[in-house]
C-alpha cells in the first residue's frame, strides 16, 4: 500500500460526491496531499514571496480549485491534473506580483510632481515571465520531488543513517566507497540503504503521478 491511500482521480471523484462528509474528508486528504507540493512550486516560481503571501496563495488555489471542481472545470482529457494544477498556480502568482506593481504605481502617482526622481523606483515591475509548458513541467517536477523527499525523511522508520547516506550521495556527491569511509560501514551497506531511500522516495513522487 502506497503512503497516500488513494491517487489523484480517485481524489477527484471523491470531491465531487453527493455526500457531504466524504466530500469534506476527501478535501481534507487533498490538502495534506498537495499543500506541500503547492508550497515548494511557489518558491521556486518566485523568490520574493513572503510566509504571509503564500498562504494567501495556496488559500486562493485551493479556493480556486473548489470552484474548478464544483463546475467540472477540470478535464482529464485535454491535460493532466500536474499540468492544469501548476498553470493554475502560476497564474495566480502572477495576478499577485501585478498587483504588486499596481499599487506602485499607485504610490507613483500620489508622489509630489515636484520630486520626479524618487518615482522612478516605483516603475519597475517584478520579472515574472509566464514559463513555457516543459519548465512549468520541471518546476512541478521538482517540487514533487522535494516534497517527497520531506515525507520520506520524517518517516521515523528511516534511521539516521540511511539519512546520512543519502544526503551524503545527494547534497555533497560522494561516492559509495567515500560514504562507507566516513561512516565507517561496509560500501555494500552503503549501496542497499541509498537505493531503499531512493525507492522510498520514488513511490511517495508516484503518489503525485496521474
Amino acid at each position: 500500500m502506497g503512503v497516500f491511500p488513494s491517487t489523484p482521480q480517485d481524489l477527484l471523484a471523491r470531491l465531487r460526491s453527493s455526500t457531504e462528509t466524504r466530500k469534506e474528508a476527501a478535501w481534507t486528504e487533498f490538502y495534506a496531499f498537495y499543500d506541500p507540493v503547492i508550497r515548494r512550486f511557489l518558491r521556486l516560481q518566485s523568490a520574493t514571496v513572503s510566509p504571509d503571501e503564500e498562504d494567501d496563495l495556496v488559500q486562493d488555489v485551493f479556493l480556486r480549485l473548489s470552484q474548478a471542481v464544483a463546475r467540472s472545470a477540470y478535464d482529464s482529457s485535454k491535460a493532466r491534473f500536474r499540468t492544469y494544477l501548476a498553470t493554475l498556480v502560476k497564474h495566480i502568482l502572477i495576478d499577485r506580483l501585478r498587483a504588486r506593481a499596481a499599487q506602485r504605481l499607485d504610490k507613483m502617482l500620489s508622489l509630489d510632481e515636484e520630486n520626479p526622481e524618487k518615482t522612478g523606483e516605483f516603475l519597475v515591475e517584478p520579472a515574472v515571465e509566464i514559463d513555457p509548458a516543459a519548465l512549468i513541467d520541471l518546476n512541478w517536477r521538482l517540487a514533487r520531488h522535494q516534497a517527497a523527499e520531506a515525507h520520506v525523511f520524517a518517516e521515523s522508520a528511516l534511521s539516521d543513517l540511511s539519512r546520512q547516506v543519502y544526503l551524503l550521495a545527494t547534497a555533497e556527491g560522494l561516492s559509495n566507497a567515500e560514504i562507507a569511509k566516513r561512516l565507517n560501514v561496509g560500501e555494500m551497506a552503503v549501496r542497499r540503504m541509498k537505493s531503499r531511500v531512493v525507492k522510498r522516495i520514488a513511490a511517495v513522487e508516484d503518489q503525485f503521478s496521474e
